[in-house]
């Protein structure tokens, strides 16, 4: 008797209650909503021997800070909705297939999109490379792809038929299809980041670390350009490359959603909003 895959589909309305799931599943880091309004965030999970595959939409802008799950090579697909994407310092409005560095990245999207990502164990990718004759291991490195019509096609396909199948043969035959093809095209020798981009990833970092440690305090771009050890514009330039809005828009979205969080927890529930948002700045 076939055994039968079990894909979850689960939706949400908090971005804290997305992320609490997330992390359940080995993903750590948070997400900010970046565009106004209520957000609905659509979820479809599934996990089958060393793959953990999920598709998820967003009705609202957002920003991600990740780390992608321990001893896996995680791959991606995201199918852009709205123009004002970025991921890993890398602007695009078409569909592109990604490969996830295992330290954190950040990436911002534009209401609608649709993203996929698949994360495999770290012996399934070393066998697929084998299979295809391709240095193992991959890259570290944040790698991107634009898609061309043909293969988005292909790459849309296929993962929505993973998430449609309900046989775990299926699931196993579509999900080893992909890690061929993200093996075959990742696996290719491909260029270096760029110094300059590299140089701004390090500042964006550094002044991230910053503003987490300082959302209390009264800070300016200055304060945050002299700690990151760039220039103002040199770190706006970083922000609007990496994130699509400024430090000091990306500083504002941080207290806001720090002090949401506090207001949906039991301790702060007697206290006033105004209060808890003087603990953050405001």
């Amino acid at each position: 008797m076939a055994r039968t895959v079990n894909i979850r589909k689960l939706s949400f309305t908090d971005v804290e209650d997305f992320t609490e799931q997330m992390r359940g599943l080995g993903w750590q880091g948070s997400v900010t909503q970046s565009q106004p309004g209520s957000m609905r965030l659509d979820l479809s999970l599934a996990e089958t021997p060393g793959v953990v595959g999920f598709r998820t939409q967003h009705t609202r802008a957002d920003i991600r800070e990740v780390v992608t799950p321990a001893n896996t090579k995680t791959f991606g697909l995201i199918v852009p909705e709205n123009s004002g994407n970025s991921w890993c310092h890398r602007g695009f409005d078409e569909a592109v297939l990604l490969m996830m560095p295992r330290s954190d990245f950040t990436a911002a999207n534009s209401a609608g999109f649709v993203g996929y990502q698949l994360a495999f164990d770290e012996e399934m990718v070393a066998r697929a490379c084998d299979q295809h004759a391709v240095r193992f291991p991959l890259r570290d490195d944040a790698e991107l792809i634009e898609l061309g019509k043909e293969q988005r096609q292909f790459y849309s396909g296929l993962f929505s038929d993973l998430f449609r199948v309900e046989d775990e043969m299926a699931w196993v035959t579509l999900s080893d299809e992909l890690l061929s093809a993200y093996v075959t095209s990742f696996g290719r020798s491909r260029g270096a980041v760029k110094t300059r981009a590299a140089a701004r990833h390090a500042a964006l970092a550094k002044a991230r670390e910053y503003m987490h440690a300082n959302m209390d305090q009264a800070i300016a771009l200055a304060d945050v350009a002299e700690f990151a050890c760039v220039s103002r514009r040199t770190l706006t330039h970083a922000f609007q490359e990496s994130l699509g809005l400024g430090p000091m828009a990306y500083l504002k979205l941080l207290r806001l959603n720090s002090v949401r969080q506090k207001l949906r927890r039991a301790e702060y529930s007697t206290m006033q909003i105004v209060d808890v948002a003087n603990e953050h700045g405001f």
